[in-house]
């Protein structure tokens, strides 16, 4: 009887274990899946910045992302010098219950 009660203890540990590595790998993914959403949004943002005219204007406040809810981006633009602006895009998304922010800057040059 006993070992019967042991080898019950041992197996409700084992499952509680793979429960728990389950539950934190789940949580993990979505994490991993914030960040690369996070990381296409920015790129494809800085991308179509840097596929327009350098003239633009690309400024933009805090803004929300239609296709992801909870995720924001903002732009700011600071000419560095004529001919040369710095483009800095923000993407905010949420993460674990917290609010996490990416950032990508470059510096795009006047051609003309």
């Amino acid at each position: 009887m006993a070992e019967l009660l042991v080898g019950l203890f041992l197996l409700a540990c084992a499952v509680l274990g793979l429960v728990s590595a389950h539950l934190y790998l789940r949580r993990s993914q979505t994490m991993t899946d914030a960040r690369a959403q996070a990381t296409q949004l920015a790129e494809n943002t800085m991308a179509d910045i840097v596929a327009d005219s350098f003239s633009q204007n690309h400024l933009q406040s805090r803004t929300p992302v239609t296709e992801f809810p909870g995720f924001a981006y903002a732009v700011d633009e600071r000419l560095e010098q004529a001919g040369l602006k710095r483009v800095a895009v923000a993407i905010y998304f949420p993460e674990s219950g917290q609010e996490r922010q990416l950032s990508l800057t470059t510096f795009v040059y006047d051609l003309r």
